[in-house]
């Protein structure tokens, strides 16, 4: 079954399950639009997963992406010597870094702060898993602390941020920054505090993140092979080919990469 739900398939049928029966607590008070793109489409969520933090939480926020950069340094030791008019140059790695920026339309404050808890959740999973060491039986939280693992992340949206042997499973890596932007002019939704305290929750939440990708098998050509590649020929770093249980479609900028209609009535635009 695992290996099924890394399958770009078992990955669709996975999260469109998951939008019917509303596993996500924002979905009970999304718009009704869209509500409708969710489950149109079964990649229009930006996916988070947390293998040593937070195994079983699975965090998905609506996809409206408004910047995506993908960044390949290829790293050189370079001398010149004398009597050379080119450097020797010796190839040391290719590095990869990400950057990508989207927007949640909030439609209540119950929409809100299910999306607001979920990006607590987001960033809580930056920071370590810590065990303790010495701790009396009766307190096991006192004693001396130490990190035991670091706070990794795995990432997936649609073909453009995925595993490509495991689609299901996202783009392993560490995120280096989060910016999280609360812009005033986009209003508020204020909750009285008569019975909890007052809160203030914005209308739109719009966060960007950095993220480093790391590779999780070899990547390169074989020597002695005419254009052989390691790993997928054509499906590194994005996904290209028409798989069985991928959805390709016209409507694609209704997710979040264009600005039509649907996206323009999201963010109440005309």
């Amino acid at each position: 079954m695992d290996f099924f739900a890394e399958t770009g398939l078992g990955a669709n049928l996975k999260e469109q399950f998951e939008n019917i029966v509303g596993s996500d607590a924002a979905d009970a008070a999304s718009d009704p639009v869209e509500l409708q793109i969710k489950n149109a489409y079964s990649f229009a969520n930006l996916r988070f997963t947390f293998p040593v933090t937070d195994p079983k939480t699975v965090l998905r926020f609506p996809a409206y992406v408004r910047s995506l950069s993908d960044n390949f340094s290829v790293g050189w030791n370079v001398e010149q010597v004398y009597g050379r008019s080119d450097p020797i140059a010796i190839y040391q790695g290719t590095s990869r870094t990400m950057s990508f920026g989207f927007a949640i339309p909030l439609f209540d404050s119950t929409d809100a702060n299910a999306n607001m808890q979920k990006l607590n959740r987001l960033i809580q999973n930056l920071y370590p898993t810590y065990a303790t060491h010495g701790a009396f039986k009766k307190n096991k939280d006192e004693g001396n602390r130490v990190i035991r693992g670091a706070p990794l992340t795995r990432i997936r949206f649609a073909n453009l941020i995925t595993n490509p042997n495991k689609p299901g499973s996202g783009l392993l890596g560490f995120i280096t920054s989060l910016n999280v932007e609360i812009n005033p002019s986009n209003g508020f939704f204020i909750e009285s505090g008569i019975v909890s305290m007052g809160a203030l929750f914005p209308r739109i939440l719009e966060f960007s993140i950095s993220f480093t990708p790391l590779h999780e098998e070899t990547l390169g050509w074989k020597d002695g092979e005419n254009g052989e590649f390691f790993g997928r020929t054509n499906d590194f770093p994005y996904l290209t080919k028409l798989r069985f249980g991928d959805v390709l479609t016209a409507g694609f900028g209704a997710v979040g990469l264009g600005t039509n209609t649907g996206f323009a009535k999201i963010f109440g635009g005309g």
